[in-house]
């Protein structure tokens, strides 16, 4: 019996962090909505089951003898809760790839009800939210009565195309920031900031989406925390209301053209750029590193943080990645630390 079920194991990153866990010698279940995850699990040696999110007795089904669900099928605004409650009827630990701040919130509603089922629940468990949250409590630890947390991230590498549908959608609708201890309503790219990791600088743009704001306060409870990404002017542009005109016709018409997602040449070239800083009135604390290509990043990610849970490192409740430490991002090949 398999401890590990992928659901949405036919799309790009669902893949991904299949053939990530194969390779390092797990056996994963490979769910889904579609026909095709039977397919995708035959090539790849596993079982495949086909079951869509409003049967619940089908995903009790699949999820018999089950410890873990990774939980990949998107949006995570609609998929997201009834595999939650999937797993608290069955005792089984959840993490999933949501990376909006709502979207960790939704999950977050949850927490008593997990912890009085004995498992986890680790919304956030890829590169969106990760790294910067490790490295988020990690600033805050070194530098004890922090006020403010500034994270910075930069990519280099492509984009899924679900990754872009997502975007795309909400380019230009407002999103969060953490302000005296609250969440406060902040508007995309409207104030910038500059930050270099190592030898590269990056010009980044408010991101107020980014779930590592969410789960960074709730980690280190630091009462003032902002989200910055490096990004292209045209989605700049985008997100400060600008050019929706080319945001439309990519959602009609253009994302059939774009590849599912980076070829595996782009997942071995590209890199991830990540500074934190924690200050106060006084002085401040840098936490850098570079990492491997994004969605290379995201399924270590999700193998060890599987790793942790499978050997009984899942305290019950929701959790935030930051628990884990710094140690599992040195699991995680390609990770150069810059500045500690």
């Amino acid at each position: 019996m398999s401890d590990i079920l992928i659901y949405g194991a036919n799309g790009y990153s669902g893949r991904l962090c299949a053939r990530v866990l194969i390779a390092g010698g797990y056996q994963p279940v490979l769910a889904g909505r579609s026909n095709a995850v039977r397919g995708i699990a035959r090539e790849m040696g596993c079982r495949g089951i086909v079951v869509p999110l409003d049967d619940a007795e089908g995903l009790r089904f699949a999820l018999e003898g089950v410890r873990l669900v990774v939980h990949v099928a998107g949006p995570h605004s609609e998929t997201q809760e009834p595999m939650i409650r999937a797993c608290l009827d069955r005792g089984v630990h959840y993490i999933d790839l949501a990376g909006k701040v709502s979207e960790l919130e939704a999950a977050y509603a949850f927490d008593r009800q997990a912890a009085d089922a004995g498992i986890m629940l680790m919304p956030g468990a890829g590169f969106v939210v990760v790294p910067m949250d490790i490295a988020a409590r990690m600033a805050s630890d070194a530098l004890p009565g922090a006020t403010s947390l500034t994270i910075c991230v930069a990519t280099e590498g492509g984009a899924s195309r679900g990754t872009i549908r997502t975007m795309l959608k909400d380019i230009d609708r407002t999103g969060v920031r953490v302000v005296d201890g609250s969440l406060e309503e902040a508007a995309p790219a409207r104030t910038q900031y500059s930050f270099h990791v190592g030898n590269r600088s990056f010009e980044g743009v408010l991101n107020p989406w980014r779930g590592d704001v969410f789960t960074a306060f709730i980690g280190t409870g630091v009462p003032n925390i902002e989200a910055y990404q490096a990004l292209p002017d045209f989605v700049v542009r985008m997100m400060r209301g600008r050019m929706l005109w080319m945001r439309d016709l990519a959602l009609r018409f253009g994302l059939r053209f774009i590849p599912e997602g980076p070829s595996d040449e782009k997942l071995a070239k590209g890199r991830t750029y990540i500074s934190v800083i924690a200050a106060n009135s006084d002085e401040k604390k840098r936490i850098a590193f570079s990492g491997s290509e994004a969605y290379l990043f995201t399924a270590c990610c999700v193998r060890e943080i599987a790793a942790r849970v499978l050997a009984g490192n899942a305290p019950a409740g929701y959790q935030v990645p930051s628990i884990y430490g710094k140690d599992l991002l040195d699991g995680i090949e390609g990770v150069r630390w810059i500045q500690v």
